[in-house]
Protein backbone atom coordinates (compact mmCIF):
# COMPACT_ATOMS: atom_id res chain seq x y z
CA UNK A 1 0.00 0.00 0.00
CA UNK A 2 2.38 2.80 0.86
CA UNK A 3 4.49 2.14 -2.44
CA UNK A 4 1.00 3.11 -4.22
CA UNK A 5 1.22 6.44 -2.45
CA UNK A 6 4.88 6.86 -2.61
CA UNK A 7 5.20 5.87 1.38
CA UNK A 8 7.14 3.24 3.54
CA UNK A 9 5.05 0.92 5.09
CA UNK A 10 5.88 2.52 8.68
CA UNK A 11 5.12 5.99 7.34
CA UNK A 12 1.71 4.84 5.78
CA UNK A 13 0.98 3.34 9.23
CA UNK A 14 1.87 6.15 11.60
CA UNK A 15 0.29 8.57 9.31
CA UNK A 16 -3.04 6.47 9.21
CA UNK A 17 -3.05 5.98 12.81
CA UNK A 18 -2.90 9.07 13.58
CA UNK A 19 -6.03 9.95 11.45
CA UNK A 20 -7.65 7.37 12.33
CA UNK A 21 -6.93 6.26 15.56
CA UNK A 22 -6.04 3.00 14.97
CA UNK A 23 -3.92 0.78 12.76
CA UNK A 24 -3.96 -0.25 9.69
CA UNK A 25 -4.47 -3.92 10.58
CA UNK A 26 -6.45 -3.24 13.06
CA UNK A 27 -8.99 -1.21 10.68
CA UNK A 28 -8.65 -4.29 8.16
CA UNK A 29 -9.91 -6.28 11.22
CA UNK A 30 -12.45 -4.36 11.99
CA UNK A 31 -14.36 -3.79 8.58
CA UNK A 32 -13.57 -7.72 8.02
CA UNK A 33 -15.46 -8.34 11.68
CA UNK A 34 -18.14 -5.93 10.02
CA UNK A 35 -18.63 -7.60 7.26
CA UNK A 36 -18.77 -11.24 9.23
CA UNK A 37 -21.77 -9.49 11.86
CA UNK A 38 -23.37 -9.21 8.03
CA UNK A 39 -22.89 -12.59 7.30
CA UNK A 40 -24.38 -14.17 10.39
CA UNK A 41 -27.51 -11.78 9.97
CA UNK A 42 -28.59 -13.00 6.80
CA UNK A 43 -26.97 -16.13 5.97
CA UNK A 44 -26.94 -20.02 8.01
CA UNK A 45 -22.90 -20.60 6.83
CA UNK A 46 -21.34 -22.49 9.17
CA UNK A 47 -19.42 -19.97 11.72
CA UNK A 48 -15.78 -21.26 10.33
CA UNK A 49 -17.28 -20.33 6.58
CA UNK A 50 -17.87 -16.98 7.32
CA UNK A 51 -14.49 -16.32 9.08
CA UNK A 52 -13.20 -17.76 6.07
CA UNK A 53 -15.11 -15.57 3.86
CA UNK A 54 -14.61 -12.70 4.99
CA UNK A 55 -10.28 -13.22 5.08
CA UNK A 56 -9.72 -14.66 9.06
CA UNK A 57 -9.56 -18.43 8.39
CA UNK A 58 -8.85 -19.86 11.32
CA UNK A 59 -12.01 -20.69 13.71
CA UNK A 60 -10.09 -20.12 16.98
CA UNK A 61 -8.46 -16.37 15.97
CA UNK A 62 -12.17 -15.58 14.67
CA UNK A 63 -14.36 -16.18 17.72
CA UNK A 64 -11.51 -14.46 19.66
CA UNK A 65 -11.50 -11.43 17.25
CA UNK A 66 -15.15 -11.34 17.34
CA UNK A 67 -15.59 -11.61 20.78
CA UNK A 68 -13.10 -9.16 21.66
CA UNK A 69 -14.99 -6.72 19.35
CA UNK A 70 -18.38 -7.14 20.17
CA UNK A 71 -18.83 -8.81 23.72
CA UNK A 72 -20.15 -12.06 22.14
CA UNK A 73 -19.03 -15.33 20.05
CA UNK A 74 -20.45 -15.27 17.15
CA UNK A 75 -22.58 -17.96 17.46
CA UNK A 76 -24.15 -15.89 20.20
CA UNK A 77 -24.74 -13.03 18.16
CA UNK A 78 -26.24 -15.13 15.16
CA UNK A 79 -29.08 -16.79 17.88
CA UNK A 80 -30.15 -13.05 18.72
CA UNK A 81 -29.56 -11.33 15.12
CA UNK A 82 -30.68 -13.90 12.91
CA UNK A 83 -32.85 -12.06 9.89
CA UNK A 84 -34.87 -14.53 8.56
CA UNK A 85 -36.28 -12.66 4.80
CA UNK A 86 -40.18 -13.62 4.12
CA UNK A 87 -40.47 -14.91 0.46
CA UNK A 88 -42.56 -11.97 -1.42
CA UNK A 89 -46.32 -12.51 -1.74
CA UNK A 90 -46.07 -13.05 -5.91
CA UNK A 91 -43.16 -15.46 -5.02
CA UNK A 92 -44.79 -17.57 -2.80
CA UNK A 93 -47.70 -18.14 -4.81
CA UNK A 94 -46.09 -20.61 -7.80
CA UNK A 95 -44.00 -22.55 -4.66
CA UNK A 96 -47.88 -23.26 -2.97
CA UNK A 97 -49.33 -24.26 -6.07
CA UNK A 98 -46.55 -26.30 -6.71
CA UNK A 99 -46.87 -28.32 -3.46
CA UNK A 100 -50.51 -28.48 -3.28
CA UNK A 101 -49.99 -29.75 -7.06
CA UNK A 102 -47.68 -32.73 -5.68
CA UNK A 103 -48.87 -33.85 -2.57
CA UNK A 104 -52.85 -34.19 -2.11
CA UNK A 105 -53.52 -32.51 0.88
CA UNK A 106 -55.97 -33.96 3.33
CA UNK A 107 -58.07 -31.56 5.51
CA UNK A 108 -57.12 -32.67 9.28
CA UNK A 109 -60.03 -32.93 11.81
CA UNK A 110 -59.18 -32.34 16.05
CA UNK A 111 -59.49 -36.33 17.73
CA UNK A 112 -58.97 -36.40 21.34
CA UNK A 113 -56.29 -33.23 21.25
CA UNK A 114 -54.49 -34.16 18.20
CA UNK A 115 -54.07 -33.73 14.33
CA UNK A 116 -55.39 -36.77 12.59
CA UNK A 117 -55.90 -36.68 8.67
CA UNK A 118 -58.88 -37.80 7.06
CA UNK A 119 -57.21 -40.28 4.57
CA UNK A 120 -55.29 -41.74 7.92
CA UNK A 121 -58.30 -42.52 9.83
CA UNK A 122 -59.77 -43.69 6.41
CA UNK A 123 -56.53 -46.14 6.02
CA UNK A 124 -56.82 -47.53 10.09
CA UNK A 125 -60.23 -47.86 9.40
CA UNK A 126 -59.95 -50.51 6.63
CA UNK A 127 -57.56 -52.39 8.50
CA UNK A 128 -59.15 -52.66 11.64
Amino acid sequence: MGAEVNLSPWRLAHLFKSETGMSPQRYLTLVRLQRAKDQLERSFLPIQEVGAAVGIPNPSHFTRSFKAAYGMTPVEYRKMNLRIEPLARERQAPIIAAAEERFELFPAEQQNGREVSVEHERKFAKNA
